[in-house]
């Protein structure tokens, strides 16, 4: 935890106020009682479980609490982020307005570093399209992706809040719901939204980067290596075949 600030920390401009707020589930709260960290904590907790409407429900209540306890300074950007998530390069407020200037706010021309869909028929969106709150927002609204690395604007987050108010069943939903409902009632308020982070970052552009699990990361070098011996023996061969036509 004090690692992810410590980085957090490194790498948003300094003319940037920031303030985490942790979203932790009963027993992790009462485990950093004490702390220095626990003053970060939204004292709302929530015991969440993976691919279901309960993380959404964390982030809602995050952003509620951000707004709720500003403390006289009033946010402008929401980031998501979890804690798998780390910053690679310096992010400032110049580059994300320069950034945002970039996304179109029609959801048919939204790109989001690869990770944007809104193909209904593929992903999740089958089980997305069947739950009460799609129902209540119209599909030209419909966009998803990845929720780590995703910065939201304070006016999104405001409408995220209000549209939760009225459909509080989708936290009870069993898919990751927090994959697209907040891209999607961003884009219905006209807001646009930027997604910071990339799993493959094989250019190195994203400020923010996934860092998986260890066997994950083992698993992408081993790849990563076969994929680059692959290349070399293409080369080799070519090469030869140069050779021998001469």
């Amino acid at each position: 935890m004090r690692d992810q600030l410590r980085n957090i920390d490194t790498y948003l401009d300094s003319t940037l106020t920031w303030r985490p707020v942790l979203n932790c589930s009963a027993a992790f709260l009462e485990e950093l009682k004490g702390t220095d960290i626990f003053q970060y904590c939204n004292p709302v907790t929530i015991d969440k479980q993976r691919f279901h409407g309960s993380i959404l429900n964390g982030i809602v209540s995050n952003m509620r609490y951000a707004m709720d306890n500003d403390d006289g300074v009033v946010f402008e950007w929401f980031l998501v982020m979890s804690a798998r998530t780390r910053f690679a390069h310096l992010l400032s407020e110049q580059n994300m307005y320069h950034t945002l200037q970039q996304y179109p706010k029609q959801p048919s021309c939204l790109w989001q570093n690869g990770w944007a869909t809104r193909d209904l028929k593929s992903w999740h969106w089958p089980r997305f399209t069947c739950t009460a709150i799609s129902h209540s927002i119209d599909k030209r609204h419909h966009v998803g992706g990845m929720h780590e690395g995703l910065l939201l604007t304070r006016a999104a987050c405001n409408h995220i809040i209000q549209r939760m108010d009225l459909h509080g069943d989708a936290y009870d939903e069993d898919c990751p719901m927090e994959e697209w409902v907040l891209q999607s009632l961003s884009t219905e308020c006209g807001e646009p939204f930027l997604q910071l982070a990339f799993r493959y970052d094989w250019f190195g552009k994203a400020p923010l980067r996934i860092v998986d699990a260890p066997w994950k990361q083992t698993y992408q070098l081993i790849m990563g290596a076969i994929i680059a011996a692959l290349l070399c023996i293409c080369v080799i061969i070519v090469i030869v075949i140069v050779m021998v036509a001469r």
